[in-house]
């Protein structure tokens, strides 16, 4: 019987292509990721994840640990730009018929997270 080898290429070292290597490896699957700069761009400051965004992180086993380094997002208030009057107030708690989870959290917290739980040599 012959053996084959397949590889799996990702371009980018982004959230995407982190998360898409992550996801591939929990699955036994052998990838790399390729990116040209140096380290990770962890430009930006921060990302608002809503409930499908947890569900993936914790499919990829990250969720937990980014939970407790972001910020929990209660709720959102509306102002008129006109003058400055609220107009609208939701909260993501209490009477919802739809359960949200909402939170902020560091897009370079992000990219690390997901980096570390590669195998040595993936980027």
């Amino acid at each position: 019987m012959m053996e084959t080898e397949e590889n799996i290429v990702i371009v980018g070292a982004g959230i995407a292509g982190l998360a898409t290597s992550l996801a591939l490896h929990r699955l036994g699957l052998r990838c790399f990721v390729l990116e040209s700069a140096d380290s990770l761009r962890d430009t930006g400051f921060a990302l608002a994840l809503w409930t499908n965004a947890w569900r993936a992180l914790d499919a990829l086993g990250i969720g937990d640990s980014l939970r407790q380094r972001s910020l929990s997002i209660t709720g959102f208030k509306s102002f008129s730009a006109d003058s400055g009057a609220p107009i609208k107030e939701v909260s993501f708690v209490g009477n919802n018929s739809v359960e949200y989870e909402s939170r902020c959290v560091r897009r370079k917290e992000l990219l690390e997270t997901l980096a570390n739980e590669l195998p040595q040599g993936a980027i």
